[in-house]
């Protein structure tokens, strides 16, 4: 498979991305059937609505200039697909984007799982990044926010606190100025509004706080 193929395969996907097929799972579960390539490196998830890329480049900048080396995953690209995955700015090689993309689709297809285009992205920079030596990685989340792809490296902590000793790797969430206009897509439930969608929200967090 050429990178032309991988290319139009990843834009032309065998479902849409729907408000019920937003789950952190599907990336968590072929993170453990690749090896858990997301060990070992600390990682900077950035969520929000507005302002998410210019502070996935502010921290990957400053890491960056520490001396460290730092992959950097994103969203829209300008030119050319590879904007989205790069390492201290060097975008993904054209041999590793074929690559990668036969090697998740394999994994998914052998345990059953369609994965969404936004999911394939997420694994393979993180594939790329575990390939590259990378120290830190640095992760724009996409729609979903809690629920998003890049989240599936949280199921992986959240797994092994009753041993903390296992913790490998380091993982800080940053969440940028959050709006409504995403929750159409994540929480409303059929016939809420967002005013409704907050009120719920609002009585569900005092709830737990009872509890």
């Amino acid at each position: 498979m050429c990178i032309r193929d991988s290319l139009r395969a990843l834009w032309t996907p065998p479902q849409p991305i729907m408000a019920s097929s937003l789950s952190p799972c599907n990336t968590a579960a072929i993170l453990s059937l690749l090896g858990h390539p997301e060990r070992g490196i600390g990682w900077v998830q950035v969520a929000g609505t507005n302002g998410k890329g210019s502070v996935v480049h502010k921290v990957a900048e400053g890491l960056s200039s520490s001396g460290h080396k730092v992959g950097v995953f994103t969203s829209p690209h300008i030119c050319t697909f590879r904007e989205r995955i790069q390492v201290n700015q060097e975008l993904i090689p054209v041999e590793r984007v074929t690559n990668l993309y036969t090697e998740i689709r394999a994994v998914a297809r052998d345990c059953g799982l369609t994965l969404s285009r936004f999911e394939m992205l997420t694994l393979m920079a993180i594939k790329h990044f575990q390939q590259s030596g990378v120290e830190y990685g640095v992760l724009e989340a996409g729609l979903g926010g809690r629920i998003d792809a890049t989240s599936g490296l949280f199921l992986e902590l959240f797994s092994l606190l009753s041993d903390l000793t296992a913790i490998e790797h380091k993982l800080v969430s940053i969440v940028s100025s959050v709006a409504l206009d995403p929750v159409s897509y994540t929480h409303l439930r059929a016939h809420e509004t967002p005013e409704h969608l907050v009120c719920r929200l609002l009585l569900e967090k005092k709830k737990k706080k009872k509890k």
